[in-house]
């Protein structure tokens, strides 16, 4: 697996070097410097390519994007906008929703979160999800802290 993450890396630089300014590659490039622990560089690229492209070709909304901007910053912590990003967004993943609603949790409490517009439009949805099994899926995309936080704040939530 580790080879794979590597050779994406460098695919996506080489990629990013061939055509700078695409926005589907500053993109990609973006998602791949955040699996490799590098979410503050990621953003540069992520905010270039929504400035160039805010609605994705072939798309109507700008959810792909935001879905990106809540990875990046709940890698970094950054709550407040995992949070803004979130109550952006009309449909969500499983995995992009659990990291906004432990972002909200932790900003604000474990048992605010319920009363949050974010989790109620979407609690039904995502009521049967087996968050062990997605989290082991996705566990390569986050480092062992933010995979932690993560895991532990489902749990707060879900017990």
């Amino acid at each position: 697996m580790a080879g794979d993450k590597t050779a994406a890396l460098e695919h996506a630089q080489l990629a990013h070097r061939i055509n700078p300014n695409d926005p589907r590659v500053l993109r990609q490039f973006a998602s791949t410097l955040i699996v490799h622990g590098r979410a503050l560089e990621g953003l540069k690229y992520l905010n270039q390519a929504f400035e160039l492209d805010p609605i994705p070709q072939g798309r109507s909304t700008s959810c792909d994007p935001y879905k990106t901007f809540i990875y990046a910053y709940f890698c970094l912590e950054d709550h407040a906008s995992c949070i803004m990003y979130a109550e952006k967004i009309l449909r969500f993943d499983e995995l992009t929703w659990g990291m906004a609603i432990v972002a909200y949790a932790t900003q604000n409490g474990p048992q605010e979160v319920y009363d949050w517009g974010v989790f109620s439009q979407h609690s039904e949805k995502y009521s049967g999800t087996d968050w062990g099994a997605l989290l082991t899926t996705n566990q390569a995309r986050f480092d062992s802290d933010r995979f932690r936080a993560l895991k532990n704040g489902l749990e707060a939530i879900f017990v």
